[in-house]
């Protein structure tokens, strides 16, 4: 049996008085891609964030490698092995690619040599950025700057790799490669993957695992060859009753969850691209 990378257990959190994740339990096996799908405000931002520890857990237990790091800074668990990509391509746009990727290790004590390296290891993974290594970021288009931000997060060498929604705002063509440099990280890199995603199809067609998440709590957890996967994702994003769902893999109604525990956001339906 696969030992799990990164174990959430009855976790809490939200901000001030709301509560947006309530009681969220899951474990994500080492080496594996686990995708979370879920209409918008339905928690998967805070849940992500709940985990880098931007957002504190007010209840439960977060474990990176087998460490509780529920009471420890981001730094702390970055440390640990935890790398975040956060949505809208949060990179340094005055600065160039090669300057971005410098920074990925900032913190570290790494020598120039093993600098070089791991830079290296970043310009063949996305060879655009190998080209553009001069150039300033800003001026990148949209999916070279969310390689880069990937690249970035993996200069510190993540055994976990957080990324939310990285294909938000890509052309579908470009979505497809992100994702593909998705599944390659985990293969050939052996790193384990948690990633939010909204291009349903896309998201199962890479995940190892499954996780639907509506009001702030899990409620579908499986494969993504499951029978009705499908289903089961339309059916939350629209809100249909749990009478008029299939029974496997489902959990309790989310319509008996309070309204404060959901994430502010619009709600909508899944998206076939990006």
């Amino acid at each position: 049996m696969t030992a799990a990378e990164l174990e959430v257990k009855g976790v809490r959190s939200g901000y001030g008085d709301i509560a947006v994740i309530r009681d969220v339990s899951f474990a994500v096996p080492s080496g594996s891609i686990t995708v979370i799908l879920g209409r918008n405000g339905a928690g998967k931002t805070t849940l992500l964030k709940t985990i880098a520890g931007l957002i504190p857990a007010t209840a439960g237990d977060i474990s990176i490698g087998g460490v509780s790091v529920v009471r420890e800074a981001p730094y702390r668990r970055q440390m640990r092995g935890l790398g975040f990509v956060q949505e809208n391509k949060r990179i340094f746009k005055r600065r160039s690619v090669e300057e971005n990727l410098r920074m990925g290790v900032y913190a570290a004590r790494l020598s120039r040599k093993e600098v070089a390296a791991r830079m290296a290891e970043a310009y063949a993974r996305f060879a655009v950025l190998g080209a553009k290594r001069r150039d300033v970021a800003g001026y990148l288009s949209g999916g070279e700057q969310q390689m880069l931000a990937i690249s970035q997060a993996l200069m510190s060498h993540p055994r976990l790799l957080l990324l939310d929604e990285p294909s938000a705002g890509l052309a579908p063509s470009i979505v497809q490669d992100v994702l593909d440099a998705v599944r390659r990280i985990k293969e050939e890199e052996g790193r384990t993957v948690l990633m939010v995603e909204q291009s349903v199809d896309l998201a199962i067609s890479v995940a190892d695992r499954v996780l639907v998440l509506d009001v702030g709590q899990v409620v579908h957890s499986g494969s993504p060859a499951d029978a009705g996967i499908r289903e089961i994702v339309e059916d939350t994003y629209f809100g249909r009753a749990p009478a008029d769902r299939a029974p496997a893999g489902r959990a309790a109604s989310p319509e008996a969850v309070p309204a404060t525990a959901a994430e502010p956001g619009p709600s909508g339906p899944p998206t076939s691209g990006g």
